[in-house]
């Protein structure tokens, strides 16, 4: 991967997060050392990047809330980055990882913004096999049934396993804080395992975890 541009892309989503980040949490001067070896700076970097990620991804509520779109996008391709180099994660499956999240973040940017990046998407990836389509004779009726669909369908395309009812609630979840499709998915709540969703009447319903495993349960009995 170009290295001057990923350091670019760097900066980039630094800038998006910087009233999320603590200042100067990557000037990086402090020694930091991993059994007993010094690390360099790009490996430091890497560090401090999936931690903070991760921070703003998975362990703050408020800040999660606070995130636009595009600044959550951002957050996704600090943490990919951050596991570029870690040993418990395989290389393809981080670079794969990193593919996704900065073509996810280059949609909310601007067309001028994107050129730099679009070569990144290009270069170490290896051409896809032809999809199976993944498809059921059932059909949810309400929008929150088609999302869950579309959830498991998103989950096992990226894990090549079918998705289990926590894992769609999650990506649901990750969707509605994140302002996903907020035409349906108003919020999370994380305590009751659920989401709070827009009926077509306009009514605001709970979508709960056991009626996420009963809509992929009924999908799944009639795939194809």
């Amino acid at each position: 991967m170009n290295e001057v541009l990923l350091n670019r892309l760097k900066r980039q989503v630094t800038s998006d997060l910087v009233d999320f980040l603590p200042k100067g949490c990557f000037k990086l001067e402090q020694n930091l050392s991993v059994n007993k070896k010094e690390l360099s700076w790009g490996e430091k970097w890497e560090i401090m990047a999936a931690h903070f990620g991760n921070k703003l991804l998975y362990e703050s509520d408020s800040n999660i809330k606070n995130l636009k779109p595009r600044q959550y996008a951002a957050a996704e391709v600090l943490y990919a980055i951050g596991n570029l180099t870690d040993p418990e994660i395989a290389e393809a499956e981080s670079k794969k990882n990193l593919h996704v999240a900065i073509q996810e973040y280059l949609e909310y940017l601007e067309e001028q913004e994107t050129k730099p990046f679009k070569s990144l998407l290009q270069a170490g990836v290896e051409p896809q096999k032809e999809l199976k389509p993944i498809s059921s004779k059932h059909e949810p009726h309400t929008a929150v049934g088609k999302l869950t669909v579309e959830a498991a369908v998103e989950i096992e395309r990226s894990t090549g396993r079918c998705a289990t009812k926590k894992a769609v609630m999650e990506k649901l979840q990750e969707w509605a804080d994140g302002g996903c499709h907020p035409d349906v998915l108003l919020r999370s709540n994380k305590t009751c395992k659920s989401v709070t969703w827009l009926t077509g009447k306009s009514d605001k319903k709970e979508f709960t975890i056991e009626a996420c495993a009963k809509t992929l349960e009924k999908w799944n009995r009639e795939r194809l």
